[in-house]
């Protein structure tokens, strides 16, 4: 396994020698790196012991019936399991210090200490590179679009992320399956806006008074807001009047712009704290077993992680973004009857009666 450090360049330009000119950190720079988001914002994070972390959803049936002599027991009370499977991840690095004691970088070498691991370009990796590119690595790859495979080497190999969920939370067969929204159709730039509003009618009148988020990637989110001021019928003076609340919905519906969905053109929701985050011990860098190995530094950092939802029926995802047959209840009527899938309406009209909003954080979440 070679040493994480690639200097050949700084060796070409500045040669194999060090020279004292007062270099420092300070003279080091890097682009801007993805900070975690999703989880970290929008999900209820439980630390466990347990590698398979095991709940239960319930549901009632019907009670009511019409009045007779005879006794006729029609209740019902079910129970469905509800698991997920935390998945162990690793990080493994080696370091070898005295690759930059010739050379321009010198000024992080141990000049006043013989332990490698001490040296200022390991603390340096430690704090600024790994610690960074682990939450990088996880929003980017692994969080949303991840899909476990035991023998893979890469992030998007680490875990089963929210995207596989939906697939498998509206798969055929599934006892107690998601939302489909049906009739929204792939999002357009041009009618994002009635997409969107589409698709939080199509929620279900029982939640419209409830907090829900509805997720889209950071394009389409702008992609909404623009598509919102093309709209004439709004008075908007500038663009401090722009926010991610849906209208109609008392403020506790909103649009939320998540950036491990980049690049997709998914849309999907789910009440808030329906998110589940588990995991088994921290991914934090100060942790780490760092052994000296001769000449070496090797790092080593593990965990577990997984993801999954609370409560399946609490979740609504188009149509479009599953990729797998789908048997989702839509609970278009509010009610969770499994009656069948949700039909997104376009027609602007809703029902109800909205006059009883309560006025929700207009913190925006975007």
């Amino acid at each position: 396994m070679a040493s994480i450090l690639t200097t050949s360049q700084i060796v070409s330009e500045y040669g194999q020698y060090y020279i004292k000119e007062g270099q420092n950190r300070n003279r080091l720079f890097r682009a801007l790196v993805q900070m975690p988001k999703t989880l970290e914002n929008h999900a209820r994070h439980i630390r466990t012991t347990e590698t398979k972390y095991r709940m239960a959803n319930y549901r009632f049936g019907s009670v009511l019936q019409p009045f007779s002599t005879t006794f006729n027991p029609i209740s019902e009370l079910e129970f469905i399991p509800n698991q997920i499977d935390l998945q162990k991840i690793k990080v493994n690095v080696r370091i070898t210090p005295d690759d930059i004691e010739d050379m321009w970088l010198a000024f992080m070498s141990g000049n006043t200490t013989r332990n490698k691991k001490d040296w200022p370009i390991v603390r340096f990796i430690m704090e600024e590179y790994l610690a960074k590119q682990i939450g990088a690595d996880r929003e980017n790859h692994m969080v949303y679009k991840g899909v476990r495979n035991d023998n893979g080497n890469t992030p998007g190999a680490c875990m089963d992320g929210i995207k596989k969920k939906l697939i498998d939370g509206t798969a055929a067969g599934n006892p107690y399956p998601m939302n489909v929204i049906n009739g929204i159709g792939p999002l357009d730039a041009s009618s994002i806006f009635d997409q969107i509003e589409a698709f939080d009618r199509a929620i279900g009148q029982l939640y419209w008074n409830e907090e829900v988020n509805i997720f889209v990637s950071p394009e389409w989110y702008r992609a909404f807001l623009a598509d919102r001021r093309a709209q004439s019928f709004y008075q908007l003076r500038n663009e401090g009047d722009f926010d991610n609340v849906i209208d109609f919905t008392g403020r506790r519906h909103r649009l939320v712009a998540l950036p491990s969905m980049a690049g997709t053109d998914d849309l999907w929701a789910a009440t808030p704290n329906n998110l589940l985050w588990l995991t088994i011990r921290d991914m934090n860098t100060s942790s780490a077993d760092m052994q000296a190995i001769h000449y070496d530094v090797d790092v080593m950092l593990d965990w577990w992680e997984g993801i999954g939802f609370a409560c399946n029926k609490e979740v609504w995802v188009a149509a479009e973004t599953v990729t797998t047959t789908a048997s989702g209840d839509g609970q278009g009527n509010g009610q969770g009857d499994d009656s069948g899938e949700t039909q997104g309406d376009d027609s602007g009209e809703t029902q109800g009666d909205d006059s009883g909003e309560t006025q929700g954080n207009d913190q925006n979440n975007g």
